[in-house]
């Protein structure tokens, strides 16, 4: 594990859990992830949630772009080459099949990878149009003067800081290993917590190694689990991409996809996510 000796270290007493309430909203809080878990497992990265560094999103801890950045810059400074974001192309929108009305923009990061080399990992986001437009209830509730949290009021900036945090994810997920191991349990995390003492303030997934080029392993469970939601069998995902039906078939077929490209077959099984996102999003609109 990371020397942390100088993480701020948040701790968990009642004037910062009416803090982080307030920040976040009662909402995000729950029987998933309580208050004093998500400080527990903000101490155990030592990230602050009170610096836009951690936030608690459906029941789950999301380490934002800042936080990203705090974790690079602390456990592999030096590494991160540049960070860029753009809206998507004509021929990305028609490529990966994104409506023309959802906002879609694609983002690179470029780490150092050994003396002389470097790597360009590149991911996508996507906002359909109708998450930027409050609902019959939301416009009521707009208009007695309540703040309505889920719409996206600025989504090409959304969408592309979406994409970028995607992007560092991918580029440097082997840094949460580094920073602290898988993502904890609770317990775990408490103990990381209760063991440090330094800079208290008051008031205020699975880790997959990044892979170099054309590397012969990937995380395929993004993919799988979009295709779950779009109720969609083994079949009907290899007849999408054009993969013959043998059980073993996509994954050969997406490593001669990576070699032709010149990527990372873990790249490669992203852009085929990426495909499957947008398809999911239009099901939804």
């Amino acid at each position: 594990m990371s020397d942390q000796s100088k993480a701020v270290v948040i701790k968990p007493t009642e004037g910062n859990r009416r803090a982080l309430i307030s920040r976040f909203g009662d909402k995000e809080f729950g029987a998933a992830l309580t208050v004093e878990q998500f400080i527990a497992l903000s101490n155990a990265y030592g990230l602050n949630p009170f610096m836009g560094h951690i936030t608690p999103f459906q029941g789950r801890p999301y380490i934002e772009e800042q936080g990203w950045l705090h974790l690079i810059n602390r456990e592999v400074p030096g590494q991160l080459v540049g960070v860029e974001s753009r809206p998507a192309t004509k021929a990305e929108y028609d490529t990966f099949g994104v409506s023309t009305d959802d906002y879609f923009a694609v983002a690179a990061v470029t780490r150092r990878w050994g003396p002389g080399s470097e790597v360009i990992f590149t991911r996508r986001a996507i906002i359909a149009r109708r998450l930027t437009l409050p609902t019959e209830n939301e416009r009521a509730a707009i208009a007695r003067g309540s703040k309505v949290r889920h719409v996206v009021e600025d989504p090409w900036d959304m969408v592309e800081k979406q994409a970028r945090v995607r992007a560092l994810r991918m580029g440097f997920a082997d840094v949460l290993r580094k920073a602290g191991g898988e993502l904890p349990s609770i317990e775990e995390a408490e103990a990381v917590a209760a063991a440090s003492e330094p800079g208290v303030i008051e008031g205020e997934a699975r880790i997959v190694e990044a892979d170099a080029p054309n590397a012969d392993k990937a995380d395929w469970g993004r993919l799988w689990a979009t295709a779950r939601d779009l109720g969609m069998l083994q079949p009907e995902v290899h007849a999408i991409f054009g993969a013959p039906k043998d059980e073993s078939a996509l994954a050969e077929w997406a490593r001669g996809q990576a070699k032709s490209r010149g990527i990372s077959l873990q790249q490669q099984v992203e852009d085929l996510a990426d495909m499957l996102e947008a398809k999911r999003q239009g099901t939804e609109a």
